[in-house]
């Protein structure tokens, strides 16, 4: 699935913000990796999360878009 970059989830993010986001998400920390365990799957109340998530020129450590 290609993304494209001026999508209304990711509001104008750049390449190289996808490009960090994408290191970010491969480089958790412990407690982020904890945090990602119980967000995951929509355990959460039915909702999706995503992590290291662009928007803009900034990354979400956690996303929800619902």
């Amino acid at each position: 699935m290609k993304i494209e970059m001026n999508d209304d989830m990711f509001f104008g993010a750049s390449p190289e913000i996808f490009r960090r986001a994408q290191e970010l998400r491969n480089k958790m920390t412990p407690a982020e990796k904890l945090l990602w365990e119980q967000l995951k799957g929509k355990k959460i109340f039915g909702m999706k999360f995503r992590r290291q998530h662009p928007l803009y020129s900034f990354i979400a450590d956690f996303y929800c878009h619902q």
